[in-house]
């Protein structure tokens, strides 16, 4: 039977035995009629044949190639329209040689180093390559579809393939050389495995990770940066590349924005375990953070802790990074930052002064909780600070400090408590802090009991601001309402405001709402 009724019938296995009892010139010959069919349908005609059919088409193209130089150059580009499935192109060349499917592989590597051509020829040549033995190809391409194959599965599932793969011991050194090539997360976690077992270079690996993380978004990078764990000494050989990688996260974070867009930063920044010393020239990077959002503030905060408990950090920097903090009116920083300064005199008893000075900064926080605390830090320590100290204490508690917690800072400082004697310098004067008297009670008249009188009620409470002439109003309303409506309605009209020409309402024209309860 002729090849070309075998395709149109869509009978595809009696196509493959057509093509294996030809001989090449008899194949070649086939050839012409068959292009000049598939031209004939164009892709509207190829939507309408069946499956059979299509694959009947291709695979007799394919198999009628004269040599493996053509065939490499029709699967390369040779066909616009194919069939959805990739197994037809295995079936046909396993017609021909090994030398002929091995000069096959080779042709196709130079066909895609010279122009990019479809994925689906790495399964044609992955099966060349596990049956013949042959060399797998190792332009980009090809390496690159040999991982697609694998790196879709968990981290687990893409070692254990892997493990499973003959071809993985040469294959994935060349991967890690190869700047272009896809990378997951997964497979980094797998070739870890590997580099543990000797298969890949450990420091490649690492090189591989930094340049992957390095063009990559934080929320990105992330699970890349996990995926590799450094040793001890990765991270002390690595640390000009972390602190680079540290100061693009910086300048992200100094630019702020919602927590959905500092978190991942300010993890990375974490992931990364800069040592206090390479923190160390960013920092006046970390105490600009602590003018910005909560979050980004509090991370700045903690850098700078780390830096004063490695003794990089200046007292100039310290009282800096107080004024900054302790009058946020986020109280969890500024406890933070009190505690921080608990800790650096515990430390250092002989700075006590100082720190004392810093932590009265938070005697002007409106939170009476915050002040409270910082009293607390400043009577703790006050035994070291010195005469001169106390005085500037006393001040800033005479300025800032509420009557209860004034009290108590006059006892602990020595200074005057409220109500006593002052020195003025020409007399002295008492000053007293009194509370105003409350107002005389007075009992409440009852309800209002006629229509007339609750005009009157209405008439005060529009001219002034009296609680129990408002609330005798509105009950007599409700009431007058209920009982005689009309007679309301005329003892209230010379009460009533309205615009000129506008007919009479009922209520105000702008009623004034006041305070208080429900009358009784």
């Amino acid at each position: 039977m002729r090849l070309m009724t075998l395709v149109e019938a869509g009978d595809v296995p009696g196509v493959l035995r057509a093509l294996g009892e030809l001989c090449a010139e008899q194949r070649a010959a086939q050839l012409p009629e068959l292009d000049a069919r598939y031209e004939e349908l164009g892709f509207p005609g190829w939507l309408e044949l069946t499956v059979e059919q299509r694959v009947a088409l291709a695979g007799a193209r394919l198999g009628c190639q004269p040599t493996s130089e053509a065939a490499a150059r029709h699967l390369h580009h040779g066909g616009r329209y194919v069939p959805p499935h990739d197994d037809w192109m295995v079936d046909v060349v396993e017609l021909f040689p090994v030398a002929w499917r091995t000069e096959l592989v080779a042709r196709l590597d130079e066909q895609v180093r010279e122009r990019s051509g479809s994925q689906r020829l790495h399964l044609v040549v992955d099966h060349i390559v596990r049956t013949t033995g042959c060399p797998m190809p190792e332009s980009d391409y090809f390496l690159s579809g040999w991982l697609s194959s694998h790196h879709r599965a968990t981290s687990e599932g893409v070692l254990e393939r892997l493990r499973e793969d003959p071809l993985a011991p040469k294959l994935l050194p060349l991967v890690l050389e190869r700047s272009s090539l896809p990378f997951t997360p997964q497979l980094l976690s797998a070739l870890c495995a590997f580099a543990a077992e000797g298969t890949v270079d450990r420091a490649a690996l690492v090189r591989r990770t930094f340049a992957i993380v390095a063009d990559a978004h934080p929320t990105a990078a992330l699970p890349y940066w996990q995926a590799v764990p450094l040793t001890g000494d990765e991270h002390a050989r690595t640390a000009p590349e972390r602190t680079a990688l540290a100061e693009k996260l910086l300048t992200r974070l100094l630019r702020d924005g919602a927590p959905k867009t500092v978190t991942p930063v300010m993890t990375f920044l974490r992931a990364l375990a800069l040592t206090p010393a390479e923190q160390a020239p960013f920092l006046r990077d970390h105490v600009a953070l602590l003018d910005l959002s909560s979050p980004v503030a509090a991370y700045g905060q903690e850098v700078l802790r780390e830096l004063d408990e490695a003794g990089l950090l200046e007292e100039d920097v310290l009282s800096e990074a107080c004024e900054r903090v302790l009058l946020r009116p986020e109280k969890k920083l500024v406890r933070a930052q009190l505690s921080w300064l608990d800790r650096v005199t515990r430390r250092e008893p002989a700075r006590a002064g100082r720190i004392s000075v810093c932590a009265a900064l938070a005697f002007g926080h409106p939170d009476v909780s915050v002040q409270e605390r910082a009293l607390t830090l400043v009577a703790r320590h006050l035994k070291n600070a010195g005469d001169p100290v106390r005085a500037r204490l006393r001040t800033a508690a005479a300025a800032s400090l509420g009557p209860a917690l004034a009290a108590r800072a006059a006892q602990l400082l020595g200074a005057e408590a409220p109500g006593a004697e002052r020195d003025t310098g020409a007399e002295r004067v008492t000053e007293a802090e009194v509370l105003p008297h409350l107002p005389r009670l007075r009992p409440v008249p009852g309800p209002v009991g006629t229509a007339v009188e609750v005009a009157q009620e209405l008439a005060v409470v529009l001219a002034d601001d009296d609680v129990v002439a408002f609330e005798r109003a509105l009950d007599g309303l409700v009431r007058q309402a209920r009982l005689d409506r009309e007679a309301l309605s005329r003892a209230l009209e010379p009460v009533m405001r309205r615009a000129p020409g506008r007919p009479p309402r009922l209520r105000p024209e702008r009623p004034v709402r006041r305070g208080g309860g429900r009358a009784g």
